[in-house]
């Protein structure tokens, strides 16, 4: 029986639709396995994730490590993070089955240890298919720091210099952060805050600096990690005073959202509270923790061009902010007409979008797959 004399190590498959066997040679190690253009072994399905598996050498022999992917590795049908690959092992990289081979086999032993052609693949366009997506999105989001932010600042009648800015994330990102069923939402989800956080620091800290940065709290989790977030709000150059946004639904129905709020105001953190919609009593209900800024929910304060209920629960609200000493905030994107009659109750806050950034953000984060939309600096 005649043997190959090729004893490279190597995988063998058949890609995706395709009924041709291909070999990939190891040419170095370490040896990435993936979707994306800069892997080793590129594979084009959607299943696979950007950099999927990692093949290392060592002392031994070969050990295969799953880096993070999706929708997991296995070794001859058991799944894997870190195992000893051996020659002739059948390995399969989410809907894609491949031979790792290291030495010279003859024909027959080729035949045993080839992967089956399997049946053609046809993409799964249900609901299991765009979790998956959108999860490997927000790990991408992760992997290549695309944070894309939204700047918003604090205009108030008779203040002339910006005091106040805001920073959230932007679209395409945020739908996908609100987004219910997202897998592993509890464990990506903090880190794309904290990263979004430290973004935004570093912008704000190589333009002007304002007096006060409010960062937005997007993870419910947050609520009962105040140290975390201290920990967040403190890294990067101190030049200003820090805040956090937080959602009015959080802390009107929140025990946990309150008391954060009062050990935050302890630590001289700003606080604000976003989307309001209630009336004066639910801002004296905030009375044990009070924030500094209480921005209102667009659909309440657009009610009050038409509705005069509406009106005079707008200006009760004010007076209850006054009394506490609340800053009352108008949202951004509100009518002419809306914000002069705003203006005439005595609200003399509101929120301004910022302006988008033209070429600041790096390569990296251009060319990311989720940040399309360009990131967002202060104007």
């Amino acid at each position: 029986m005649r043997c190959s004399s090729d004893s490279r190590p190597r995988f063998e498959y058949y890609p995706p639709d395709c009924t041709a066997l291909c070999t990939v040679h190891v040419e170095t190690v370490p040896f990435t396995i993936g979707r994306g253009e800069s892997t080793d072994l590129q594979i084009a399905s959607t299943s696979v994730s950007r950099e999927h598996a990692q093949l290392v050498r060592t002392s031994s022999g070969y050990r295969l490590k799953d880096l993070g992917s999706t929708n997991g590795t296995e070794i001859n049908g058991r799944p894997i993070t870190d195992a000893v690959l051996a020659d002739g092992d059948a390995v399969r990289i989410a809907d894609v089955d491949l031979t790792f081979l290291c030495s010279s086999m003859g024909r027959l032993q080729r035949i045993v240890t080839q992967p089956l052609r399997g049946p053609r693949r046809t993409a799964h366009r249900g609901p299991l298919d765009e979790v998956t997506l959108a999860t490997r999105a927000l790990q991408e989001a992760l992997l290549w720091q695309a944070i894309p932010i939204r700047w918003t600042h604090l205009v108030q009648t008779g203040v002339s210099r910006e005091q106040t800015v805001f920073a959230a994330i932007d679209e395409p990102l945020a739908s996908l952060l609100n987004s219910s069923t997202m897998a592993e939402s509890s464990v990506v989800v903090p880190r794309i805050q904290s990263l979004s956080w430290r973004i935004a620091m570093e912008q704000v800290a190589a333009r002007i600096i304002p007096s006060r940065l409010m960062l937005e709290v997007r993870c419910s989790a947050s609520l009962d990690q105040r140290d975390d977030l201290l920990d967040t709000l403190d890294l990067g150059p101190t030049t200003c005073q820090r805040g956090v946004v937080m959602p009015w639904e959080w802390t009107a129905s929140s025990t946990a959202a309150q008391r954060l709020c009062a050990d935050l105001r302890s630590a001289a953190v700003a606080v604000a509270i976003d989307g309001f919609a209630g009336g004066p009593q639910g801002v004296a209900a905030m009375q044990p923790a009070a924030p500094d800024l209480l921005v209102l929910d667009p659909r309440f304060v657009c009610g009050v061009a038409t509705q005069p209920r509406r009106l005079q629960q707008l200006e009760n609200v004010l007076a209850e902010c006054d009394t506490q000493g609340i800053t009352l905030v108008l949202p951004p994107g509100l009518t002419g007409n809306v914000h002069a009659m705003c203006a005439d109750v005595g609200i003399q806050a509101h929120l301004q979008p910022g302006q988008h950034a033209s070429d600041q953000e790096s390569d990296v984060r251009r060319h990311a797959i989720v940040a399309k939309a360009p990131l967002f600096n202060i104007r």
